[in-house]
């Protein structure tokens, strides 16, 4: 089932292409008049549809198909598509050939595979996950997660990876709260 992106980029190309199509086929079949202006479309200008967006498209639609109301960024060597699903948002980069580079997915615990919540557990007891921020790219095996977690007043940032567990930032809460 296609989304309304693909179908939008779809019907923005062949809408480009009648209009320009239509256009040639006005010039030949009228009279050639040396004083006549050039017929110009003034309703829909021409619309060019790069490679590229069309590799961000596909890639979207494939690992994001609910991917609704994306907001677009651009960025030294790229774009970054911002979007949100079910309690969840995603920054998704792309370089300027189109090509996935990474992914941030954030997220509540809830949505944090046993595994990953088990091995923080089990090394961590004293604290409690209360956000995910989820990092995958196309180099690695499994996504990097850095973990907000909270015990009393102590927060710390614990990245998570494959081989290791280790705390980013630890910080204490401020007494004036």
């Amino acid at each position: 089932m296609k989304t309304n992106l693909i179908l939008s980029l779809m019907m923005s190309a062949m809408s480009a292409t009648f209009i320009t199509h239509a256009q040639e086929f006005a010039k030949l079949s009228l009279k050639s008049n040396p004083h006549q202006k050039p017929i110009t479309n003034h309703l829909a200008p021409e619309v060019k549809i790069t490679k590229s967006e069309v590799k961000t498209a596909v890639h979207l639609e494939k690992f994001y198909p609910n991917a609704r109301a994306v907001s677009w960024q651009s960025v030294k060597g790229g774009k970054i598509g911002y979007f949100g699903q079910t309690e969840q948002s995603f920054a998704v980069s792309f370089d300027k050939n189109g090509n996935w580079v990474q992914t941030l997915r954030k997220y509540y615990p809830e949505l944090l595979s046993e595994d990953v919540k088990i091995r923080v557990e089990d090394a961590f007891p004293e604290y409690e996950i209360y956000y995910v921020n989820e990092y995958r790219a196309p180099a690695l095996e499994m996504p990097v997660y850095i973990l907000q977690m909270k015990a009393n007043r102590m927060y710390i940032n614990l990245i998570v990876t494959k081989e290791e567990m280790k705390i980013q930032k630890k910080f204490r809460e401020s007494k004036n709260k």
